[in-house]
């Protein structure tokens, strides 16, 4: 019974390294693009938030190497 036990742990542990070692997406570039809706009254609110805030993060970022780049698009 014992043995049993054990070959069910060892299956367990082969099963968890086989699916973490698997490559299952390719890892060379992710687009990520975020849509807000913004009422006409929180405008400049808005606007001042994304460039003292997200736009300084996004430059360390850049910085940094780990995004490739960015853009602020207003329609």
């Amino acid at each position: 019974m014992a043995n049993f036990f054990i070959i069910k742990y060892i299956l367990a542990v082969a099963l968890f390294l086989v699916v973490n070692l698997a490559a299952a997406q390719d890892r060379s570039a992710i687009t990520d693009i975020d849509f807000v809706k913004i009422t006409d009254s929180h405008r400049q609110e808005a606007l001042y938030y994304y460039e003292n805030n997200w736009k300084i993060f996004r430059d360390i970022a850049l910085k940094k190497g780990v995004i490739k780049s960015y853009k602020i698009l207003s329609a």
